[in-house]
């Protein structure tokens, strides 16, 4: 029987700021008919500007104290992070006008087209994985749980959504933004992803049907990002085998063909083939089990809810306003409207414990009269009726960070359209739980509000759940209540006194960028969204050491140098077993500044600090220095055999230095052959010669993906060949053999300096955007930061054998090659996610049990290892740097030079020196040679008698001007490599 597979997408699309995303008022009118990001950005920028001032002026007139927890608040998780975040993500994937665009249509595009190519990389359970140097899968690597080592806001990943199983307590259902769908059977013990190969994987409602559990339908999206700062929907998903397969229903809201979002969905538990999905253009309706929606409400709707008693009362809520039906939600029977004075969100709570009580928690957003002033709790006795709502308090202020209530500044207050949340016990309808910042409850129907949690863990670790609560649930079956926030889930089976952590097992941590140590495969570091900056040390899981908006990362050269991460605005230094955290942050940086430390020497860092430039430091942040009066801070990096030379990029510009940053050679994005659409969104370099340079291109237009240069930027060349004009490429990174790894929203791909085209890399990896990639390539392995699945790593791509047998059940994106001969006895198997391609130089010999089952597709070409049958761009064979490069003999987990190592100085006055920095005792020599590495130009020999640093003039005013390589040998052993460049 043929299966057919559908594979549910949820993408990753930010919304175009509207009113109906709730930013701040002045803010909104400033934003109005805006649709280029620059234009926007510039006005976020001025108005928080302007705020920021306002604050600080009340703080000198009140001399408020705002302690601890406020000021970290402020920096951390206030509305200008938010913004910052949505920049993030939306700089590299505008339209050519930088206008915004529908990035959802083009990442489903680009899905469709993937999987129709490549089929979708994954390996059902129990067939045989055979694996291949083209076919290597790709591991989860952290992190796998929360281990806490130093500073504040520890978490995870956000969880949005949190759902019950009908019947068995210990089977819950949590939606991760970015991260997906995940089921636990034990009570949280473990957890198993449901949707694992979605693209991106947001979810703003689940719903569980109570008759069926494996029929579990998603309204995509996230609805909840803050500000303007939303996930578009594409539409609603339901399985019937608890996420095997995955259908699109045919929800069409009137906002479907430009974007909207969602906030919740619900099936009526009495009568199961009626649904309700509540979305950012109004309420929907299905009366035949989610396959067909019609609208009911035509306002913004956030929460619905049903009257425990009577099936056919269906609550809603919007903006400033409550809605009740008493005919089962049909359409034009919600006509019972409730207005909350002052409110913009509200949610509501209900209880079977007594049906007649309906509360609902109301919250303002900042802008306009009553600006952060908590709007209320309310709640009606007589089920909703009209008019029929009391206010039970409006103090203390429950929305905002204080554990007092009490707010500290203007600006602390609610943060209504970012995280709201309320229920009622199930066992007392007196017990009432609502989230904001923190949790609190009431015992008395909502008249006094008792603070159960804290911001921030300094004050009080025994009250701490991660800040910024989007879900609040109490478990029907056994009255256990759970908080889903920013940094995960929590279970309280004490009504809130007391907190158990459940993430441990939910892989689903949101990477911006990550960094390597080159000196040992084992250190990682990673910057993420809400949680912080996880820390790899050794074989074991990642640790927190520090908390907030974690970004970028960097190593220096040895474990006796330091760590550098970037934390929102700030950056931050540890020692290599990251703690001793330090700020080094130099003045008016920007946020989200990229690092990058010095490949041979300690202490040395860069900074693209934003607005103050490019910032030196040759004192580990003790100081800085501006080396470059130019704003980039899109990725920066420093060339592996080249310490003196830096490469920085903004989204529309590339500036090189060949001298530490005394001097800079740019824009090299106005050199011929470079298509600069504006959209810049990484460079990288070949780790054995930094003239091999390739930059990535966002957007979405055909041929602008990837570009080449061989000349350190003086010419470019696409290589983007056949990808996808829906690909969106993210970021790259080159082997020592100039070989080029992209990491897109697609995944990995792959090009050998001999092909013209991208291959598949992602096999056994989720489907969803790799946001940085690093090489280590003395243990050959590569890794990929996701952004909501953690990072993953697998094994580089290594030439193919010479034969190669293929055996077994094979499903899934796979290729494999052999030189000469490959041949097979498989089964082709999986259905219509199945592609398998193989391709041999000398003969594919298919044996007489080799089977290909309907619907699956199998290739098979002649052709040489790592050819290409698609004609494009020259390959860069002729590039591949000299072949001493792979003899050098790498260090260990303490340094990536145990011999010694060699610097080349340049001088002001034009003089050039190496430096000779020995480690050990015993013979060294230096060799200067061409850039091939064949004629000599220059040596000396030097016997040490220890550690100590010894310096020798060139004589470069007999070389020509270009490249040249300085090699050192210890004992005859080759062990460090730096180029020379003579201008």
């Amino acid at each position: 029987m043929k299966q057919i597979v559908f594979i549910a997408v949820v993408l990753l699309c930010y919304a175009i700021p509207s009113a109906s995303q709730h930013a701040p008022a002045e803010l909104e009118r400033k934003l109005a008919g805006k649709k280029k990001l620059q234009e926007i950005m510039a006005e976020i920028d001025k108005y928080y500007k302007a705020e920021e001032e306002e604050k600080e002026r009340e703080k000198q007139r009140k001399k408020i104290h705002t302690g601890n927890a406020g000021a970290e608040e402020v920096e951390f998780e206030g509305g200008p992070l938010k913004w910052k975040r949505w920049e993030y993500f939306n700089k590299t994937r505008l339209k050519p006008n930088g206008e915004l665009e529908d990035v959802n249509a083009k990442t489903f595009a680009a899905f469709q087209k993937t999987i129709a190519k490549y089929g979708d990389g994954r390996q059902p359970t129990g067939t045989n994985i055979v694996e291949s140097g083209s076919n290597a899968a790709w591991s989860f690597i952290g992190p796998f749980n929360l281990q806490h080592q130093g500073g504040i806001y520890r978490g995870l990943c956000r969880i949005d959504k949190i759902v019950f199983h009908p019947t068995d307590a210990n089977t819950i259902f949590a939606g991760a933004n970015n991260g997906g769908i995940w089921r636990t059977q034990d009570g949280g013990n473990t957890w198993t992803n449901l949707n694992f190969y979605f693209p991106l994987q947001s979810a703003s409602g689940i719903a569980v049907n109570p008759n069926n559990p494996n029929n579990i339908f998603v309204l995509t999206g996230d609805g909840n990002g803050g500000g303007a700062v939303v996930q578009n929907s594409v539409g609603i998903w339901v399985t019937n085998d608890a996420g095997g397969n995955w259908f699109k229903t045919n929800f069409n809201s009137d906002r479907q063909t430009t974007a909207f979002n969602g906030f919740k969905l619900v099936i009526m538990p009495q009568l199961t083939y009626i649904m309700f999905a509540a979305t950012q253009s109004g309420l929907y309706r299905s009366q035949d089990a989610g396959m067909n929606w019609t609208q009911v409400i035509a306002a913004t709707i956030y929460d619905v809810e049903f009257d425990p008693a009577q099936p056919g009362r269906v609550y809603a809520s919007g903006n400033g306003r409550f809605y009740m039906s008493e005919n089962y939600g049909s359409a034009g029977s919600f006509s019972n409207q409730t207005g909350i004075a002052g409110a913009t969100r509200i949610e509501i709570g209900v209880s079977p414990n007594n049906p007649n009580y309906v509360y609902l928690l109301c919250g303002p957003y900042t802008g306009g009269t009553g600006s952060n002033t908590f709007q209320g709790l309310y709640r009606s006795t007589t089920g909703g009726t009209s008019n029929s709502f009391v206010q039970r308090t409006n103090t203390p202020n429950i929305l905002c960070w204080a554990t007092s209530g009490i707010k500290y500044s203007a600006n602390d207050g609610d943060q209504s359209s970012y995280d709201l949340a309320i229920d009622v016990s199930p066992y007392n309808a007196e017990l009432v739980v609502a989230g904001g910042k923190n949790v609190w409850r009431s015992t008395t129907g909502g008249t006094a509000m008792q603070n159960l949690t804290v911001f921030n863990e300094d004050s009080g670790l025994a009250k701490y759940i991660h800040p910024d609560v989007h879900e609040i649930a109490f478990n029907p079956l056994n009255g256990w209540l759970y908080a889903g926030t920013d940094g995960g889930i929590y279970r309280s089976t004490n009504n809130g006194v007391n907190w158990t952590n459940l993430t441990n097992g939910i892989h689903t941590t949101t990477f911006y960028h990550m960094a390597g140590a080159p000196f040992d495969v084992n250190r990682v570091i990673g910057g993420t969204q809400d949680n912080g900056v996880k820390y790899k040390s050794n074989a074991g899981d990642f640790t927190h050491i520090t908390g907030a908006d974690g970004y970028d990362g960097a190593f220096g050269p040895s474990a006796a140098s330091n760590i550098y991460t970037t934390v929102n605005a700030s950056v931050l230094r540890f020692d290599i077993n990251g703690n001793t955290q330090t700020n080094i942050t130099p003045a008016n940086t920007s946020f989200f500044p990229v690092i990058a430390a010095d490949p041979v020497t300690n202490n040395t860092i860069y900074l693209a600090a934003g607005t103050p430039g490019v910032m030196k430091s040759t004192n580990g942040g003790g100081s800085w220095s501006q080396v470059l009066n130019q704003t980039v801070k899109q990725s920066i990096i420093t060339c592996p055999n080249n310490a003196n030379r830096v490469y920085v990029c903004g989204t529309g510009s590339i500036f090189r230095t060949d001298n530490g940053g005394t001097n800079w050679t740019g824009n090299l994005a106005a050199n011929p052959g470079f298509i600069n659409n504006g959209q810049i969104s990484d460079i990288n370099v070949c780790s054995g010669n930094s003239d091999y340079v390739y930059v990535t291109l966002g957007g979405y237009t055909a041929g602008q993906k990837v570009m080449y240069s061989n000349d350190a930027g003086a010419n470019w060349f696409s290589i983007s060949s056949t990808l996808p004009a829906e690909v969106k490429v993210n970021c790259v990174v080159v082997d020592q053999g100039n070989n080029s790894y992209i990491g897109t929203d697609m995944g990995v791909f792959y090009q050998a300096v001999t092909s013209n085209d991208w291959t598949p890399y992602y096999n056994q990896m989720p489907r969803v955007p790799v946001t940085d990639l690093a090489i280590n390539q003395g243990a050959s392995r590569i890794r990929a930061a996701t952004y909501g699945h953690g990072i993953w790593e697998t094994a580089l791509f290594t030439p193919c054998d010479v034969n190669f047998s293929l055996t077994g059940g094979i499903a899934g994106t796979q290729f494999y090659q052999a030189s000469n001969i490959l041949s097979s006895t498989a089964s082709i198997v999986g259905g219509n996610q199945t592609s398998v391609t193989v391709r041999a130089g000398g003969e594919v010999y298919l044996a007489p049990d080799f089977t290909v089952y309907e619907g699956n597709v199998f290739n098979a070409i002649l052709g040489a290892c790592n050819s290409s049958p698609v004609p494009g761009a020259a390959n860069r064979a002729e590039d591949i740097p000299p072949v001493f490069l792979s003899q050098v003999e790498k260090g260990n987990d303490t340094t990536l030079y145990p011999y010694g190592y060699i610097t080349v100085n340049k001088t002001q006055n034009g003089t050039t020196s190496v430096s000779l920095n020995t480690v050990q005792t015993g013979d060294f020599l230096i060799i200067v040679t061409d850039k091939n590495g064949v004629e000599e130009l220059f040596r000396f020999n030097e016997n040490m008698t220890g550690p100590a640093t010894l310096s020798k003039p060139l004589p470069v005013s007999s070389f020509l001007k270009g490249k040249y390589f300085v090699q050192l040998y210890f004992n005859g052993k080759l062990v460090h490599v730096q180029e020379l460049i003579v201008n």
